[in-house]
C-alpha cells in the first residue's frame, strides 16, 4: 500500500483503516454506467481545452530531462516483454475487434486521389484545435470505415491530430463531419458548435 508521501509498504494505523473504511461505505464498485462515463469524457474534453500551447510547453519543460522521475533508468528485459504483451491484440485497450486488418476501398492506393483531397484542404490540417507539433499530413476516414473513400468521408489531418482522433470516436467524427459540411456547403447555416 502506498501512504500520502507515495512510500511503499508503509501499514496503515488501525485507525486511519477505520476512516478508509467509512469513507469509502455507500462508493459503488463495478462497471461504471453510461452516465458516469459520460461526465467523465465531457470533463476530460473540457480539461483538453483549458490547456494552452504555451501550458503545454511549460508541461514538457518540467517533465523532461532530469525532471522526469525515468531519467537515467532503462527497464529490465523482463519488464519490456510484459508491456509488449499487454500492447498486442485483445490485450490491448484500444482493441477493436481486429479491424485494423481490413482492407481499405481500391482508390487509397491512388495517390492522385489523396492529393486532390489534401488540394481541396489547401494543404493543411483542417484541425481548427491543431497542436501544431507536426507538419506530416495524411488523410483520415471521418467515419472509421475504410471502404468508405467518398471525398466527404476524408478530411486532411496532421500525424498528431489524427493521433489524436483515434480516442474518443465519436466526437472526432461528429467534430470533422461539421467541419467538411461547412466546406462542401457554406451556403448552409450550421447552428453547432464544432469547438
Amino acid at each position: 500500500m502506498w501512504n500520502k508521501k507515495g512510500q511503499k509498504g508503509h501499514l496503515q494505523s488501525e485507525e486511519t483503516k477505520r476512516k478508509i473504511s467509512e469513507t469509502m461505505k455507500g462508493y459503488k464498485k463495478g462497471p461504471m454506467s453510461e452516465e458516469t462515463k459520460r461526465k467523465i469524457s465531457e470533463s476530460k474534453k473540457k480539461q483538453n481545452k483549458k490547456q494552452t500551447k504555451e501550458f503545454r510547453k511549460y508541461l514538457s519543460k518540467i517533465n523532461s530531462g532530469k525532471n522526469n522521475k525515468f531519467y537515467g533508468k532503462k527497464h529490465t528485459e523482463e519488464t519490456k516483454r510484459k508491456i509488449a504483451l499487454k500492447l498486442i491484440g485483445e490485450n490491448c485497450h484500444l482493441w477493436k475487434g481486429g479491424i485494423a486488418q481490413e482492407p481499405y476501398c481500391d482508390v487509397w492506393g491512388d495517390r492522385d486521389f489523396k492529393e486532390d483531397i489534401k488540394e481541396r484542404d489547401n494543404y493543411e490540417c483542417q484541425n481548427p484545435d491543431c497542436w501544431k507539433t507536426n507538419n506530416k499530413l495524411c488523410i483520415h476516414h471521418i467515419d472509421y470505415i475504410k471502404k468508405n473513400c467518398h471525398p466527404n468521408n476524408l478530411i486532411t489531418l496532421c500525424f498528431s491530430c489524427n493521433s489524436r482522433a483515434n480516442s474518443n470516436r465519436d466526437y472526432w467524427t461528429e467534430y470533422y463531419s461539421a467541419i467538411i459540411l461547412m466546406k462542401t456547403q457554406p451556403e448552409m447555416e450550421f447552428s453547432g458548435s464544432i469547438t
